[in-house]
């Protein structure tokens, strides 16, 4: 009887804990999508690149990459989806013409 308690007691602790990261956890939501066309890329240092790119509507928006790779294989004028976080910073970038290079040597 104590040994059911005692598991039962852990149990539900552990199903309490599960459940509170899972409402504490950042919103997968909060990140932003935006898509455009690149205007200019500009280094500043290597950990701190400002990459500026034109929507479809026709607007200029400039965003903050914190590491050189995200921006390596970027052209200008490239059509690219970015997902930026609340505080401005990019987290990814998906140029189409590397999304294309990719399927393509997939195929082969």
């Amino acid at each position: 009887m104590r040994r059911a308690r005692q598991s039962m007691v852990f149990t539900a602790f552990w199903g309490v804990t599960a459940l509170c990261s899972l409402v504490l956890m950042p919103d997968a939501a909060s990140a932003k999508t935006v898509k455009g066309h690149i205007v200019d890329v500009v280094a500043e240092n290597i950990g701190n690149i400002t990459v500026t790119i034109r929507t479809d509507s026709g607007d200029t928006k400039t965003f903050k990459a914190p590491d050189w790779r995200l921006t390596a294989n970027l052209h200008f004028n490239e059509p690219v989806t970015i997902e930026v976080d609340e505080q401005g910073t990019v987290k990814s970038i998906t140029g189409e013409w590397q999304t294309k290079l990719k399927e393509i040597l997939k195929l082969k």
